[in-house]
């Protein structure tokens, strides 16, 4: 929308950077074209470049707001025809090509495809190895990981030594089955609140979406009667339950974990 109020206040430069100013993307929108009736296509030439002032229209961005939006151009740039070649400026030789759609708040899914890989976990540059010891967060190199590790080390050394444990899980809870359920948050529009069937069969694990990868899962205790636990990925692919009459054992032990340390706490 930001980046759709400059054109229409008749700017052609855009500088899309952060409050410090210490990094941003300069961006040139060749034209506006129409997809469908309610649809604008906004072309534009673009690359990070450090902030220079200049005749041009100036849009707040984080870095990380940054970051998903040259994914977002990168994922787009794909799309067009290689024939399609617009006019440079002698200084734009190094400006990639890309276009924009418009588009609504990001779903749990489209979030996940977007941070799969995001990069070293202190520069955000591409990534060339895992940390050995608790495979939890990926560098670019040894420098990285160096300077990352007075930070790192306590959550490492807590992962390094934990112990594996097999859970049973449930896709349905039971009591629950045959019923339609759809999952709404923060990201959820008017276009999402429609049901979805559970499964036919409670006892069918989730299709597998990684693969071999390497993923995180969120876990969550049932507030109310703290008697089963909802364990799903960052994507919504892969969402399931740990019933505590399955294995009341193993379930107060994951809780007792989830709790934490009690030493000092007042309340």
């Amino acid at each position: 929308m930001a980046i759709a109020k400059c054109w229409d206040n008749g700017y052609s430069w855009l500088l899309v950077q952060d409050h410090a100013e210490q990094c941003a993307i300069s961006v040139r929108l060749l034209s506006v074209l129409r997809l469908n009736e309610d649809t604008p296509v906004v072309v534009l030439i673009c690359k990070p470049i450090y902030p220079t002032p200049g005749p041009t229209g100036i849009i707040n961005a984080t870095p990380l707001g940054q970051t998903l939006l040259l994914k977002l151009l990168s994922i787009n740039k794909k799309l067009l025809p290689p024939t399609y070649a617009p006019q440079r400026e002698s200084t734009e030789q190094k400006f990639h090509v890309s276009f924009l759609l418009p588009f609504g708040p990001l779903g749990y899914e489209d979030i996940g495809k977007l941070n799969k890989d995001t990069g070293c976990v202190l520069c955000g540059r591409k990534t060339a190895s895992r940390c050995r010891q608790c495979q939890s967060v990926s560098y670019c190199g040894a420098d990285c990981q160096k300077a990352d590790w007075p930070d790192h080390k306590h959550a490492c050394r807590t992962l390094k030594g934990g112990t594996w444990r097999t859970l049973p899980f449930l896709t349905v809870l039971p009591g629950r089955e045959g019923m339609f359920a759809t999952r709404i948050n923060r990201f959820s529009q008017a276009s999402d609140m429609r049901p979805n069937a559970m499964p036919e069969d409670p006892n069918v694990a989730p299709s597998n979406t990684h693969g071999d990868h390497l993923f995180l899962v969120k876990i969550l205790i049932e507030a109310m009667t703290r008697d089963h636990l909802v364990i799903y990925d960052r994507q919504g692919s892969i969402m399931v339950y740990f019933v505590k009459g399955k294995n009341p054992g193993l379930f107060d032990e994951m809780e007792r974990e989830m709790r934490g340390p009690r030493e000092g706490m007042v309340g």
